[in-house]
């Protein structure tokens, strides 16, 4: 955990925090970007049966994981995105995915509600770093 950087080396990251240690851990990363290039995970999760019940929703939910990946990129992070993990066989093959991709951390985007058997697999496989986040982006869809 990094304890000495001052509020303004994190508004350096011109990212608005309002924890003061999820802004820690972005500058933790940052700096791991810049000494050793940085290879982000990303993956959200849903309900496999919700897609035939709600029109659009799941590619709704894809459209989202992309803006995140998007939002990475700009960053000049080497991202994988596996997408939406929405049933436990997805989550096994994502978690040996992220390991054989050797990603330094995951986020996991919580696009709406999902069993454990698709989160637990993913993160316990891959053995790095997850920081787990929901949003709803407010830019195009």
């Amino acid at each position: 955990m990094i304890t000495n950087y001052t509020d303004k080396d994190l508004s350096l990251l011109r990212i608005p925090f309002t924890n003061k240690s999820i802004a820690t851990d972005f500058l933790l990363l940052k700096m791991m970007k810049e000494k050793f290039g940085l290879k982000v995970g990303l993956f959200g999760i849903g309900l496999e049966a919700y897609w035939t019940q709600f029109e659009g929703l799941e590619k709704r939910l894809q459209n989202y994981i992309s803006i995140v990946e998007d939002k990475f990129k700009s960053y000049q992070c080497e991202v994988v995105n596996l997408g939406l993990i929405d049933n436990p066989e997805k989550a096994i093959a994502a978690g040996h995915d992220f390991r054989k991709a050797d990603v330094d951390i995951i986020f996991l985007y919580v696009t709406t509600y999902a069993l454990s058997s698709t989160v637990l697999p993913v993160v316990q496989r891959a053995k790095v770093p997850v920081i787990i986040f929901k949003s709803c982006p407010r830019n195009k869809y």
